[in-house]
């Protein structure tokens, strides 16, 4: 009767030392499988080395589900943020084909602006030109002009000089008609 109380006892002693190491290893093999429940929690019946084991693993989940849930806080974060980065470079992109259909249009005008003040210098040159020719033109003839002054002068000294003989041989033909 001994021998099967203590056989009893020491099965009921081996059944609650073997239970918690039991509990406590399908819990870790299902959190390392993938998955686990990281809410769950080991009972903590006593207060020898498996009740210990069992807080301290109580513990370390308590401590994961805090990185985990401070991990999933940073990934929206980042998530926000990168859908901001996002849109900042989507309208710096809009900005830099903006900038650059403006640099076509400026370095357009500047080629068409180049072309006129070619046209204008060429005009100008011609312009030129035209403005020396008539200079030329304009001294010749106020050359002819002065030698047309002169000859009319001359002109006019050889009339006056022939109207003044006239007058003479008027006078002497009144003279030798009296």
């Amino acid at each position: 009767i001994l021998s099967a109380g203590f056989a009893i006892m020491a099965f009921f002693l081996a059944a609650s030392l073997v239970r918690p190491l039991v509990n406590t290893t399908v819990m870790i093999k299902d959190i390392a499988q993938g998955e686990g429940d990281l809410t769950k929690r080991l009972a903590v019946k006593t207060k020898d080395e498996i009740g210990e084991l069992a807080t301290w693993f109580n513990f370390f989940l308590e401590s994961l589900q805090a990185i985990i849930r401070d991990l999933a806080a940073n990934v929206a974060i980042v998530d926000d943020s990168s859908a901001k980065l996002l849109n900042i470079s989507r309208q710096m992109a809009k900005s830099a084909e903006d900038s650059s259909l403006l640099a076509n249009t400026v370095a357009s005008a500047s080629e068409e602006i180049s072309t006129n003040m070619a046209a204008v210098a060429t005009t100008m040159e011609e312009t030129t030109l035209n403005t020396n020719v008539v200079a030329t033109a304009t001294e010749e003839m106020t050359v002819t002009i002065n030698e047309i002054a002169k000859s009319s002068t001359s002109a006019r000294s050889i009339s006056e000089s022939a109207v003044s003989r006239m007058k003479t041989a008027s006078s002497k033909m009144d003279h030798l008609g009296k």
